[in-house]
């Protein structure tokens, strides 16, 4: 910007040379009013270009923390409370039976609804990630061996994923 305006200025001292010896001169304050209102074209037209720039590149990275922070988040549901001998319950052996059969129940049940949720979130970035297509539909289950290697391809592809949110083109997926 600090360009443009060098130019007006400097053809604006042209023009004014010039046009002195014909009679007329360009008064400083219209071109003042000029080059402030050349700046504040420039700078109203970019301006909320880079901010939707800005705003595609942080949802991208939105879907790959979700992406990555899902897959943690199932690892972690997988190791639920069961068979939990030594800790004192207040009930019967009846009742204390029943509470463990509970408590595995809704430790498999939360795991198999954030398993879902992670797909869902891989499936978010499964345009920038080839591979998640695969995850996505390969079972139901996130195997807890893959889960490292799964987390390291998408953090690779992050990378590679923002740059496609370019500022005047169109948006190309990985294939």
């Amino acid at each position: 910007m600090m360009t443009l305006a060098t130019l007006l200025l400097t053809s604006a001292a042209d023009t004014e040379s010039q046009t002195a010896s014909a009679g007329f001169t360009l008064d400083a304050g219209i071109v003042a009013a000029v080059i402030s209102a050349a700046v504040a074209i420039v700078v109203a037209f970019l301006s909320p270009v880079f901010q939707s720039r800005r705003q595609r590149r942080d949802a991208v990275n939105a879907k790959f923390d979700t992406a990555l922070g899902s897959l943690l988040t199932v690892q972690a549901a997988r190791h639920f409370a069961s068979g939990m001998s030594g800790v004192p319950y207040p009930g019967s052996t009846d009742q204390r039976a029943e509470f463990e059969r509970q408590t595995a129940e809704r430790g498999i049940t939360t795991f198999i609804d954030l398993t879902g949720e992670a797909k869902s979130a891989l499936a978010d970035v499964a345009p920038y990630v080839s591979q998640a297509r695969d995850w996505v539909t390969s079972g139901w289950e996130i195997r807890e061996d893959k889960e490292p290697e799964m987390r390291e391809i998408i953090e690779r592809a992050r990378a590679a994923a923002i740059k496609t949110e370019r500022l005047f083109r169109s948006r190309k997926y990985a294939k």
